[in-house]
C-alpha cells in the first residue's frame, strides 16, 4: 500500500507540474521551464518531507514500544 501511495503522490506532483507548464505556455512561453522546475522541486521536497515523517513516526513507535516493555505494561496495551 505504501508503494501505491508513493506512486500516486509522484503522479499527482508530475501532472501538476505539467499542467502548470502547459498553462503558462499559453500565456508566456518563456515561463515554462521555471514552472516545471518549481513543480519538480515541490515534488522532491514533498517526497523528502514524507520520508522524514515516516522515519520519525517509526522511531516514535519504537520508543513507545520500548517504554511499554520496560514498564511491564506491554501486554495490557496490546490487547
Amino acid at each position: 500500500m505504501d508503494m501505491i501511495s508513493k506512486l500516486w503522490n509522484w503522479l499527482t506532483y508530475t501532472s501538476s507540474a505539467a499542467a502548470t507548464g502547459v498553462g503558462l505556455m499559453t500565456a508566456k512561453q518563456w515561463a515554462v521551464i521555471p514552472a516545471v522546475a518549481i513543480g519538480l522541486l515541490t515534488a522532491w521536497l514533498a517526497h523528502r518531507h514524507r520520508r522524514r515523517m515516516e522515519q520519525l513516526q517509526r522511531q516514535q513507535n519504537e520508543m513507545l514500544a520500548h517504554l511499554l516493555a520496560a514498564s511491564g505494561k506491554g501486554e495490557e496495551c496490546e490487547r
